[in-house]
């Protein structure tokens, strides 16, 4: 979706941008009929008026907006903890927003994000509003990815190497002599997931094991449906002798679903996540993960906002892929 201009919506009404900005600001002499065809043009266009007036020279609102898909999660937490931290530094305020994955809400909390004129987004984004995305960023609002990339967003990006991190956890569970792997799938939109997914399969299929897609399992961030998961699982005639969990919240999720079967980790069903710290030492036994850096990426997110800021349009865009950690816990 474009984001219209004022100047989109004078050509849409056929008057000048001083017209509509009278009409916008309810300023100066205005017929009934100018009023309609601005309005209408509006309506039509979906034009989100300059409410804050970042574009006088010099305006700025000293505020980054953080937009990522569920601040619950210890690793955005992470991640915003961090940015807030130099950009305090900065004299710049953080602004959180959550989507929980819906494209609309994400949607919306960008439209008004525009229209506050923040002064830079960094984005966990749902891959569902990616024209919208770059209107911003092209409008002088720059905006820099997190976690998440897409072809479609030629922008800035600061991720993990998932697929390097999933293939570290595979290999692991398969030296350990596990032939029978359940894969706890994240939401279906994360790319992060199905980056994660796909190295498990193709590390799988190096070393020989084919799996049943039914050993392919809805993960999403719910305790039900990590349950119903694996509950299912070990019903299997022949069930999985350990099970991937593609996130934190996942894991901890299965953690408790496993105890209610009355399944202890490792003796009965090993379990490994691609998490962050927070697993390395909060359970015990201990959870065999990858090690994430949300500080890291919410650290050098916002160093490069700010450089944005300075120095807009003398670079290239930029791609930095962190390599995460191996946690040797005692859970496999």
């Amino acid at each position: 979706m474009k984001i219209a201009t004022i100047k989109d919506v004078a050509k849409y009404a056929g008057v000048s941008i001083s017209s509509v900005s009278r009409v916008l600001n309810d300023s100066g002499a205005n017929s009934s009929e100018m009023h309609k065809r601005v309005m209408a043009a509006v309506k039509a266009l979906n034009y989100v008026p300059n409410s804050m007036a970042k574009n006088l020279k010099g305006s700025s609102m000293k505020t980054i907006a953080l937009v990522v898909t569920n601040i619950s999660n210890p690793f955005f937490s992470g991640i915003a903890k961090a940015a807030e931290n130099y950009l305090s530094s900065q004299d710049y305020t953080l602004l959180i927003c959550n989507t929980n994955e819906d494209a609309q809400i994400e949607k919306r909390q960008l439209e008004n994000l525009y229209a506050r004129r923040v002064d830079g987004i960094l984005l966990c984004s749902t891959g569902k509003n990616n024209q919208m995305v770059l209107d911003i960023h092209h409008s002088g609002i720059p905006v820099i990815l997190i976690d998440r990339a897409y072809q479609e967003l030629p922008l800035d990006i600061i991720k993990d190497d998932n697929v390097y991190g999933s293939q570290i956890l595979t290999r692991h569970l398969i030296d350990k002599g596990h032939r029978f792997i359940a894969f706890l799938r994240g939401n279906i939109n994360s790319v992060a997931s199905a980056e994660r997914e796909m190295a498990f399969r193709d590390t799988l299929q190096k070393n020989g094991i084919s799996l049943p897609e039914e050993y392919f399992l809805p993960g999403g961030a719910t305790g039900d449906a990590v349950q119903e998961s694996i509950t299912a699982g070990m019903g299997y005639n022949t069930p999985p002798t350990a099970f991937f969990a593609a996130n934190i919240l996942i894991a901890k999720n299965a953690l408790m679903a496993l105890y209610s079967l009355e399944k202890r980790v490792p003796k009965d069903v090993a379990l490994v996540c691609y998490g962050n710290e927070e697993l390395k030492n909060l359970y015990r036994p201990s959870i065999t993960c990858i090690v994430q850096h949300p500080q890291r990426i919410g650290d050098m997110s916002a160093k490069l906002m700010i450089e944005r800021l300075r120095r807009p349009h003398t670079q290239s865009c930029k791609e930095i892929i962190l390599s995460p950690d191996f946690h040797m816990g005692e859970s496999v």
